[in-house]
């Protein structure tokens, strides 16, 4: 039977500090990771430590990959912060829960909503002829190597891909249809919905939290 005791090693963390967690949410995995940064700081009364991820596999029994994934999401919370050294990645816990920013939750769609939101956020596998009578307005000017008439299509594709920059995949096709003249498309905003399929696809496989550029149309 387990009989921990303080004499033999203590984790000190302020009450107001334990009362905003209570009120803050982060994943299991976020709280495993936060978990082993306070022991290996504030276990050693310490500010700040260096911390490989291999300590974070064996304290934890996570996947490299999660684990990369919940430290991203706490630093994206401003809940830790990082920064590089010889041997490993630094390690501090910021106790100014004020500067803490929440991440926009996720939408949750009842399966009797999933057709009628399907017209508004469509995506590869709902994409039919039905919902792209709209497809012709949206054109490419070789002149310009710009889409044209996009209109609100770009706000529309934030909401349904979101952690892909949208902006910056729309400048990547562009690019990719200069340099392939010959492959002209008949239905350009079919294009544009694959190619951001592949990227937000390729954004959760990374675990990435893109920010997007400023620029308009």
């Amino acid at each position: 039977m387990a009989s921990p005791q303080v004499e033999n090693g203590h984790i000190d963390i302020a009450n107001e500090i334990g009362e905003h967690l209570a009120r803050f949410r982060i994943s299991g995995e976020e709280y495993q990771i936060l978990w082993v940064i306070w022991r290996k700081t504030y276990g050693w009364h310490k500010k700040e430590d260096c911390i490989s991820l291999s300590q974070f596999f064996l304290a934890t029994g996570m996947k490299k990959p999660s684990i990369v994934r919940a430290i991203k999401k706490l630093e994206d919370k401003n809940i830790i912060s990082k920064k590089a050294n010889d041997v490993a990645y630094s390690y501090r816990f910021n106790k100014d829960f004020e500067s803490w920013r929440p991440l926009a939750k996720k939408l949750i769609v009842s399966k009797s909503a999933n057709k009628s939101l399907a017209k508004v956020l469509p995506t590869k596998e709902n994409y039919t002829k039905e919902n792209t009578t709209s497809s012709s307005k949206i054109s490419f000017n070789p002149e310009t190597g710009k889409f044209e008439n996009l209109d609100g299509n770009v706000e529309r594709w934030r909401l349904t891909y979101a952690g892909v920059d949208i902006l910056s995949e729309l400048q990547k096709a562009e690019c990719w249809i200069m340099a392939n003249p010959g492959r002209a498309k008949k239905n350009w905003e079919r294009f544009i919905v694959n190619w951001l399929c592949k990227a937000h696809e390729k954004a959760l496989v990374n675990g990435k939290h893109i920010q997007e550029r400023q620029r308009y149309y």
